[in-house]
């Protein structure tokens, strides 16, 4: 039996949200303070905003050919046709109608090698905010001053282990596999 501990993390890349998003990178001496607003006060500031939020999220990225699904058993279904985003992104027009999202489901080894071609191209990184399960990028993207530093509300509350300090990226899930 294999024990396999999983942290998704989750990481500010871009300003989109300016008003949100307190300081302009994750670079020594940009400390931010706890951001303690309400959901409605941020959705308020974020409906000023211009563009669309772009969301990277770590998974798969659903099954859009049936025959492929047969292997994933979902040919009978229709889960076939469903990005594992869908619910996500319907929640979030439900909640959020007048900021739109884009929101991109896919391996987070994809994602992250996504980004970083995209910066190296042109110097953006191509994502708002990345959710990403390989933790090994958000320490350079840190590094090179990348990351947008954040702390919602309750960050005290987060255990130290799963979030960096500056508030530049946290865990956002933890799951224990057993195999």
């Amino acid at each position: 039996m294999k024990f396999c501990e999983t942290i998704f993390a989750l990481a500010f890349t871009a300003p989109a949200f300016s008003a949100i998003l307190p300081l302009p990178n994750s670079f020594p001496g940009h400390a931010v303070d706890i951001d303690n607003r309400t959901l409605d006060q941020i959705y308020a500031v974020a409906r000023n905003e211009t563009g669309e939020l772009i969301v990277l999220w770590g998974g798969d990225g659903g099954c859009p050919d049936k025959s492929l699904c047969s292997l994933r058993r979902f040919a009978d279904s229709n889960l076939a046709e469903i990005s594992q985003g869908d619910p996500t992104i319907a929640a979030w027009k439900a909640r959020f109608p007048d900021v739109k999202l884009n929101l991109t489901v896919d391996v987070s080894k994809y994602h992250d090698s996504r980004v970083n071609r995209q910066y190296q191209r042109n110097g953006d990184d191509g994502a708002d905010i990345a959710v990403l399960q390989t933790l090994h990028d958000f320490g350079r993207w840190k590094r090179e001053g990348r990351l947008y530093p954040y702390k919602p509300a309750d960050w005290d509350n987060v255990y130290s282990a799963i979030k960096d300090p500056e508030g530049t990226f946290l865990g956002a899930f933890i799951c224990k596999q057993i195999h």
